[in-house]
């Protein structure tokens, strides 16, 4: 195996495409390569005879010969032979090598592809599924009400709400001890209004906010309708350039 051999973990491969843009090329798709391999072997055959007064050797050489036939049906392999063929007749460029030498933007990129059919590139990659953000998006007002339970029991675990907490309490019992009925009211007023100020507090740095039914619905809509089944990959070739996407 050459030391420059590619191992390609691929994601989506159009063999159909690619049998027909071969064979447009190549004059018909080649189905399969067969390869023979021979293999020989000499034996000497030896006698020897012991006659008194010489002694003679008589034999020869055996020779056998095996042969071994073997095919190998094209498949992925036909994404690296037509990558060499689109490169080499012009067809395709690689838009990394292609850009390596020049300052980056996204209107020399888009001339240096001008005129290219097809497209090389290696960069930054981000999966779009579609089916699957609808599916979320169904979920969605679930997923931030549990997160948020979350962080309310965590907030309520922490030193600073117990003290809180205690402080409220402490008010609560000054509040029962209280004889005037007056000053016990103005009391009571003020408690209710700490409570609801702690719990205003609270839920401002916990609340993650609802999507009304109506958005998550218009966006469900739109996946049917637009992108029903939809995957995208987006290649991004150029750190420096993030508008630019294959």
């Amino acid at each position: 195996m050459s030391k420059d051999f590619a191992l390609c973990d691929l994601l989506y491969f159009d063999f159909e495409k690619a049998a027909s843009l071969f064979s447009q090329v190549e004059g018909g798709l080649l189905k399969e390569i067969k390869s023979e391999t021979e293999d020989s072997h000499d034996e000497k055959n030896i006698r020897k005879y012991d006659l008194k007064l010489f002694k003679p050797e008589f034999g020869g050489v055996v020779s056998e010969k095996t042969s071994k036939l073997e095919s190998r049906i094209l498949h992925h392999d036909l994404l690296i032979k037509i990558e060499d063929i689109l490169l080499n007749n012009n067809f395709a460029i690689d838009i990394n090598d292609a850009a390596q030498s020049k300052e980056i933007d996204s209107g020399i990129i888009r001339s240096t592809i001008k005129g290219f059919s097809y497209l090389k590139a290696e960069g930054w990659a981000v999966i779009e599924d579609y089916e699957r953000i609808k599916r979320i998006s169904g979920q969605f007002n679930k997923i931030t009400e549990f997160i948020g339970k979350c962080a309310l029991d965590t907030v309520k675990q922490s030193d600073e709400y117990k003290e809180i907490e205690s402080q409220l309490k402490d008010f609560e019992n000054q509040i029962k001890v209280e004889k005037d009925r007056n000053k016990k009211a103005r009391l009571r007023v003020t408690l209710k209004k700490l409570e609801e100020k702690v719990g205003f507090n609270i839920k401002d740095s916990i609340d993650i906010g609802r999507v009304q039914d109506w958005l998550i619905k218009g966006i469900q809509l739109f996946i049917d309708v637009f992108l029903p089944g939809r995957i995208n990959l987006r290649i991004y070739p150029f750190e420096s350039v993030p508008e630019f996407q294959v």
